[in-house]
């Protein structure tokens, strides 16, 4: 049959099919050169230092800092003491990297924690615990019935802020570097985006004692009777007002870095100019507290009443100010040096502090120390 005589063809031409080798050419195209970012590692060779007092040429590739940072930070208007300041401390990282046609990004963070400046009194409850005091009666602890548990007793904490804020940024840049000067310096130009959030905290409690009557108790005898005298307390009253004011600057700046080599040495300084806006958000909280006891017994409160209210605003201010900074730089190895420097910033205006919404264009001064290392930079 032909069907018989077609089959050895078709096993034939299957078995040359199946048996060929396939070629393919490879798809996968890297976005730059593998060894665009590589590094040599040797962190910790010796440094490149000219015998004639010049540096090293500038350095291109991956670059990182890290600033301990002590600041100075300026009080609020509403206080009596607006002239002075309180210290605290922060960090400032920056990680950047420079290409060989002298162009690249900066990325650098800031965060300070305080400062926390504030005054604080113990103030005895009303119905604390009185024990006989005498010889035969033995040791009791804690001493009073523990309702603060940070002092052990009966206590409220008292508290008048006087400097509380929290301050921190992110920021990133073009920077381009430009032709050595005739005296070996590198200027390096940058603009960029920066998101800075100052947050301001105001708090002030107040303690009041009433008799029955509601008319108000010393906490100290004024007198011999029949002046009021502290055991008519019948009541008493905690109130603890509150503020949160959030300031959150979005905007740009520019600047410019100027370098320059001195044996081991290099030192530098960065300027900042910036422009913000200011998204403003104020939170008020204000709680009361009535307790009813009377004094010098150890009896659970007759009764306690707890008021919180909250109160929300917000608004918007422009701000505009600058930023210096000056470093001395100590080459310990070609890629790692030791640096200290001093920092200024100034938020000239439209910053929110303390509780009154309508007082929302105050200015803020920092500065400071710093203390730190370079990798590569």
């Amino acid at each position: 049959m032909a069907f018989l005589r077609i089959r050895p063809w078709l096993v034939t031409c299957l078995l040359i099919v199946t048996s060929t080798t396939t070629l393919r050419a490879q798809r996968y195209l890297p976005f730059v050169d593998l060894n665009y970012f590589s590094t040599d590692s040797q962190f910790f060779a010796a440094a490149d230092v000219d015998s004639y007092g010049g540096g090293p040429s500038t350095s291109s590739g991956w670059f990182a800092t890290f600033d301990r940072m002590y600041m100075y930070v300026s009080r609020p208007n509403a206080e009596e003491s607006n002239t002075q300041g309180d210290m605290t401390w922060g960090n400032r990282i920056d990680l950047g990297y420079m290409t060989e046609e002298k162009h690249g990004w900066l990325i650098s963070t800031q965060n300070i924690t305080g400062p926390n400046a504030m005054e604080r009194i113990r103030q005895e409850r009303n119905n604390r615990f009185m024990d006989e005091a005498s010889p035969g009666n033995e040791a009791v602890d804690p001493p009073q019935d523990n309702n603060n548990r940070e002092s052990g007793a009966r206590d409220y904490f008292l508290e008048d802020s006087l400097n509380l804020a929290q301050l921190s940024n992110f920021e990133i840049n073009k920077t381009f570097l430009l032709k050595p000067l005739h005296n070996g310096a590198i200027v390096e130009p940058f603009y960029g985006f920066r998101y800075m959030r100052f947050a301001d905290f105001d708090r002030h409690d107040d303690y009041t004692r009433y008799d029955e009557d509601g008319a108000v108790v010393p906490i100290l005898p004024i007198g011999p009777p029949p002046a009021i005298q502290p055991a008519d307390a019948a009541f008493e009253e905690f109130i603890s007002s509150q503020a949160t004011f959030e300031n959150n600057l979005v905007g740009g700046q520019i600047g410019f870095r100027y370098s320059q080599h001195r044996s081991r040495w290099l030192l530098s300084g960065e300027v900042r100019a910036f422009a913000f806006t200011n998204l403003q958000n104020l939170h008020l909280t204000d709680l009361r507290i009535v307790t009813e006891v009377d004094v010098g017994t150890d009896n659970d409160p007759t009764s306690e009443q707890q008021q919180i209210i909250h109160t929300y605003m917000s608004g918007s201010e422009f701000v505009f100010g600058g930023e210096i900074r000056a470093e001395a730089a100590y080459e310990v190895t070609r890629d790692i040096s030791l640096r200290f420097g001093m920092e200024f910033l100034d938020l000239a205006q439209g910053i929110g502090r303390g509780r009154n919404a309508e007082q929302n264009d105050e200015d803020v001064q920092l500065f400071g120390l710093t203390v730190g290392f370079t990798v590569n930079r």
